[in-house]
């Protein structure tokens, strides 16, 4: 079995991509979570990837994670579009891409590394 990497490794590799595609450049940010999410889990894992990012109803929860039906490959995350705020659906699609990243949830502690890339910090709304 492989190890599973911390988060500061993910966060590390996300940054670096970012870096490469956008440098300095005034798109760099807000990071586009659900284009980063999709094109990032294709190259990381291409059997496997995430391929929906959508927002829904979702009464009580802002977001999930759900595999894909048995006819496709991939996850897809659906988030509350009752949500307002760019930054806490940001927030809530970096937290779900947290199963899909295959870390083992018993070793790894509770920091998003897409949020983080995307320029918050663990704690932040």
């Amino acid at each position: 079995m492989t190890k599973s990497w911390s988060p500061q490794r993910w966060a590390n590799s996300i940054t670096t991509m970012l870096n490469a595609v956008y440098g300095d450049a005034p798109e760099r940010f807000p990071v586009n979570i659900p284009q980063l999410a999709k094109e990032y889990s294709k190259q990381r894992f291409p059997d496997d990837p995430i391929t929906l990012v959508k927002g829904a109803s979702l009464p009580g929860f802002d977001g999930a994670l759900y595999r894909a039906p048995s006819a496709k490959k991939g996850w897809g995350i659906v988030y509350n579009d009752a949500i307002r705020s760019p930054g806490r659906i940001n927030f809530t699609l970096g937290h779900e891409c947290q199963p899909a990243r295959k870390v083992d949830p018993l070793s790894a502690p509770n920091i998003d590394p897409l949020f983080v890339s995307a320029g918050g910090y663990p704690g932040s709304p």
